[in-house]
């Protein structure tokens, strides 16, 4: 937590404004998830300025994109997308899942890399997103 108390210090909240004490624990949970110090860290000077709860979402996502075994440079291209258009509402928490379910069916990281980054540049919804990957959103519903 310390590592992550000093980083809303230095980089956060002086962009950001007040950070809530959840965000902390997101972001210390997201070094758990895969991210290291330096990507915490990098992501966080790069990610252009957006509320506190948005940026924790982003690097949520991005930590997550990496689980899913997306590249880095790929998996950073959309969440830097979301973050630039501020179209990273609370249900693109989805995103991971619209992912995995994409890459189940086949389709290559490029083209999820394409229509995800399309889809947040037009402010769409997760579901828009997830039909333009070919995916139907009752299959959402029956993901356990």
């Amino acid at each position: 937590y310390r590592f992550v108390q000093g980083l809303i210090r230095e980089v956060i909240r002086p962009r950001s404004g007040a950070f809530r004490s959840e965000h902390l624990v997101t972001l210390a949970e997201c070094l758990g998830m895969g991210l290291d110090k330096a990507e915490l860290r990098t992501f966080l000077e790069e990610a252009p300025p957006v509320p506190p709860a948005m940026l924790v979402q982003g690097a949520e996502t991005l930590a997550l994109l990496h689980q899913a075994g997306f590249t880095k440079t790929n998996a950073t291209v959309i969440v830097h997308k979301g973050l630039e258009q501020q179209s990273f509402t609370p249900e693109w928490r989805l995103l991971p899942m619209i992912v995995g379910m994409a890459r189940e069916r086949g389709t290559s990281e490029q083209e999820i890399v394409t229509v995800m980054t399309e889809a947040l540049h037009r402010g769409d919804s997760p579901r828009d997103a997830a039909e333009g990957l070919g995916l139907t959103w009752r299959s959402f519903r029956s993901t356990p």
